[in-house]
């Protein structure tokens, strides 16, 4: 199922809870009205879920409450704003807690886009003394785009890579009884100014690295190659 509406209206009567057994794959974005869509579905058998919706607040409760709803599916491809413009930028709501990421544990695949840098990659590391869990332990693919890094996001990115990615004498940390799965990918356009040295580490520890730097940071690349 795949919904991309620019103009909604909104409804006259309230919506009802629609229940998709069959549905595996569902794709909704633009107008923020579509949360309300969101919000009626039930889908038991989601695996991939994609949003790209202008939102007004916050998502993590909107899928939260669609997972809840929908009795715990076998997600294992979710992607966030991956696909928006710049113009959803400055109205889309962002993501305030990367704590539902702790019930995704068929999760192999993430994409995220226009969220803050270092708070998921920080959710995605080694878990504190307060966790009890890996978050996503199952996570082979990590793709941001368009994320802005502040001063620490090349060291976060760093420590997550080197938690779920340890070097070849070193064994990955198991908190109760789970280790997670080794990133294969990452992806990361438009995010941070990682320095040669920092990418040929991660080329180092993950099989499939691409990346690009920030536009403000290769135009300033490309004048002083000039």
């Amino acid at each position: 199922l795949s919904l991309q509406f620019s103009s909604v209206q909104p409804p006259v009567l309230p919506l009802s809870n629609v229940t998709m057994h069959e549905l595996k794959e569902v794709s909704i974005g633009g107008h923020h009205l579509m949360t309300l869509l969101v919000e009626s579905l039930k889908i038991p058998l989601l695996e991939s879920l994609v949003l790209d919706i202008e939102a007004r607040e916050p998502v993590d409760d909107l899928i939260t409450n669609l997972l809840t709803r929908s009795g715990a599916p076998p997600l294992s491809h979710l992607a966030l704003a991956y696909g928006a413009t710049p113009y959803y930028y400055a109205h889309m709501g962002a993501v305030s807690s990367w704590g539902f990421l702790s019930d995704l544990h068929n999760l192999e695949s993430l994409q995220v886009g226009f969220t803050p840098f270092e708070p998921l990659l920080t959710a995605l590391g080694a878990p504190d003394e307060d966790q009890t869990t890996w978050l996503c332990p199952n996570l082979k693919s990590i793709s941001m785009r368009n994320c802005h890094s502040h001063n620490e996001g090349v060291g976060k990115l760093v420590q997550m890579v080197d938690a779920r990615n340890p070097g070849p004498s070193v064994s990955a940390i198991s908190v109760n009884g789970v280790t997670p799965t080794k990133l294969k990918q990452l992806e990361l356009y438009d995010c941070a100014n990682l320095g040669y040295d920092v990418v040929e580490w991660l080329q180092g520890r993950v099989e499939d690295v691409s990346f690009t730097e920030p536009t403000h940071e290769r135009s300033l690349f490309m004048r002083g190659g000039m």
